[in-house]
């Protein structure tokens, strides 16, 4: 019985510290700069694509997808569709 109660003490005290300024500071400057890498790599990836789309004649119609797996990982699909005619 006294073993189960060093546990509680144990786990109260660990959650104490991550309530603490210092550690929730720590989780949102990591959360902003993260957000910020994802802004990044979205809009050189957004660059990319406009470049490689405006080398086609004609239109692209795009379907887009999205679900979320059993373990509720996100999930998002792109498919782009171009039809050309042949020459002549």
């Amino acid at each position: 019985m006294y073993h189960y109660h060093i546990n509680l003490i144990n786990l109260f005290q660990a959650f104490q510290l991550v309530d603490k300024g210092a550690f929730c500071q720590l989780l949102m400057f990591t959360q902003t700069k993260i957000h910020q890498e994802i802004l990044i790599q979205a809009h050189a990836a957004e660059v990319k694509v406009h470049k490689a789309l405006a080398k086609i004649e004609g239109k692209v119609s795009f379907t887009f997808n999205t679900w979320t797996s059993d373990a509720h990982d996100p999930y998002l699909s792109i498919m782009g569709h171009h039809i050309t005619a042949p020459e002549g």
